[in-house]
């Protein structure tokens, strides 16, 4: 049973198996084990992975909460505040860069998360609802099969108990006459019909309600598989599966302008409160959820690797079988030769299932005793039927036409489960459901959706700590414009006032030490530290004295 030749695993099964489970197992069967504690060593190896992600996380968010305690003087942009840089240093730049980048980022992988995730798990949804209904088919003509058989062989085994009733008593000294003369061995003939209508049984009435009652199971869990498949369907279809996405590239969109008025280094102070009081805690919110669902689809992935690697042969095929194993099944049970038959003996041929195969074969070898004998029967008189069965009446003969009759509409309904049953009707079922529906489909959306959603959560926490991008740059105090230096004369120059006092006047310029007092006109002298503008004056005094 196989698509393509086979079961190919797919590679992000190999991925999402490989997650870290602390020396926890990794066998899916686990956690149909009986044994208690292998189900929690499992459980616990899932549920480990998801944790460890969410506490790194969260060591992070915590990080960003003691530096923004620490404060710029400590730790600088990351607290948040705004770049105090001078104009030729490189950092905002890179910084901002490394915004945009990953803004871009998160924008493509939650497109991603759409096309890549959660259309292959809506395939998965369409291909689980469509193996259900196929399968709940099956059951409805299985069961209408089964059902007909059911009442047939109620009926015919009270006619075949009639039938034995009168043929074993068995036949005359008369026949004799009449095999000499037919060289019909009515003996042997009869013989061989009792034997033949013995080993019918009771038509098989309990494999019958056994086969019925297992259908009608697998009917119940088809309808709960196809509710949940609608489910999925409804959740991953049409709008709302482009809600994370237009929440994530409005939000980006914003935070983009803000960055880029911040480069150009236009100070809006009005959309830096909005950025930073309204889109920022949302974004923050949308980054935290996208965490937690990250660390609940990373558990299902993982299972769900588990469960399309399982057994030595690194199939779905493999986890099956190490269920019925862990769960005590034979070889003799129903389940377990119905499982191995579809499993394993499909691929070698379209051959019978269950007892069926075994009722049809007793079926056929009895309806050709009935019809050799009733032909045998049909060239002696009625005279001479009743020599050969002591009968003043033809209750025999009336009874073996009923029986012919029922046989032949038993062999019809037993041929009519059969094919329903064949590999031909219900291999495709399986592989479609888990060849192709869990272990390609729904891996590679569920694998998909948590790749994306772990990078756009470390994205979102990278644009968070570089919130200091969309403010404004600001220079440190006492910073020199080395611009405007650049052009002004040597600064310690005495001149001389052209008052009538002839009173020095000593303009000078001093970095260091600034204060207040030093712009006065105390003794006659004046001492100018106010940088360019101070320059500038001494300059043009210079020229009115040259």
């Amino acid at each position: 049973m196989a698509i393509n030749g086979g079961y190919e695993e797919q590679w992000a099964t190999k991925t999402m198996r490989g997650l870290p489970r602390f020396k926890n197992p990794d066998n899916f069967a686990y956690l149909f084990s009986p044994d208690s504690e292998q189900q929690s060593d499992y459980i616990a190896g899932l549920l480990f992975a998801a944790i460890f992600l969410l506490c790194v996380f969260l060591v992070w968010a915590i990080l960003l909460l003691v530096f923004r305690c620490l404060g710029k003087n400590r730790v600088g942009f990351i607290s948040g505040s705004a770049f105090e840089v001078s104009q030729s240093s490189k950092k905002p730049v890179i910084v901002r860069s490394i915004f945009l980048l990953l803004a871009i980022l998160i924008i493509i992988f939650s497109a991603l998360m759409v096309t890549e995730g959660l259309n292959n798990l809506y395939d998965t949804a369409e291909t689980l609802i469509q193996s259900a209904r196929d399968v709940n088919q099956v059951r409805n003509n299985a069961n209408d099969a089964l059902s007909s058989m059911q009442s047939l062989g109620t009926t015919s085994a009270r006619n075949r108990d009639l039938l034995l009733k009168n043929l074993e008593t068995g036949v005359c000294g008369a026949v004799l006459d009449l095999e000499e003369r037919t060289d019909i061995d009515y003996n042997q003939t009869v013989s061989q019909l009792i034997q033949q209508l013995r080993d019918v049984g009771d038509f098989r009435q309990e494999d019958n309600l056994e086969l019925q009652s297992g259908f009608n199971t697998l009917g119940d869990a088809s309808v709960d598989v196809d509710s949940y498949a609608e489910d999925i369907e409804q959740d991953v279809a049409d709008w709302p599966k482009f809600v994370f996405p237009i929440l994530f590239g409005t939000l980006c969109f914003f935070l983009s302008i803000g960055v880029i008025l911040a480069w150009r280094g236009k100070d809006i102070g009005k959309y830096q409160c909005f950025l930073s009081w309204f889109i920022l805690p949302l974004f923050t919110v949308l980054i935290a959820a996208s965490l937690v669902l990250a660390a609940f689809i990373g558990v299902g992935a993982s299972a769900n690797a588990d469960f399309c690697s399982g057994g030595e042969a690194d199939s779905p095929d493999g986890t099956f079988n190490e269920i019925l194993n862990l769960n005590g099944y034979s070889e003799d049970d129903s389940v377990y030769r119905i499982f191995t038959f579809y499993v394993d003996k499909c691929k070698e041929g379209d051959q019978l299932v269950f007892f069926l195969d075994e009722y049809k074969d007793d079926l056929d070898a009895l309806a050709a005793s009935l019809n050799d004998f009733k032909t045998s029967l049909g060239n002696t008189t009625i005279g001479g039927l009743e020599n050969i069965f002591c009968e003043e009446k033809n209750s025999t003969l009336i009874l073996l036409d009923t029986m012919k009759d029922d046989v032949e509409m038993l062999l019809k309904a037993a041929v009519a489960i059969i094919e329903t049953l064949a590999c031909a009707q219900l291999a495709p079922i399986y592989t479609n459901t888990f060849y192709l529906g869990t272990c390609t489909y729904s891996i590679r959306g569920v694998s998909w959706t948590f790749a994306s959603l772990i990078i756009i959560s470390f994205c979102g926490m990278m644009m968070i700590m570089f919130r200091s991008a969309w403010l404004v740059n600001y220079e440190p105090k006492g910073s020199k414009n080395v611009e405007a230096a650049t052009s002004l004369p040597d600064e310690d120059e005495v001149q001389y006032d052209p008052n009538p006092g002839g009173r020095p006047i000593n303009l000078s310029y001093h970095e260091e030490n600034e204060t207040e007092e030093d712009y006065g006109f105390g003794g006659g002298v004046v001492v100018g530290t106010v940088g360019p503008a101070i320059n500038k004056y001494n300059k043009e005094l210079n020229r009115g004295h040259a």
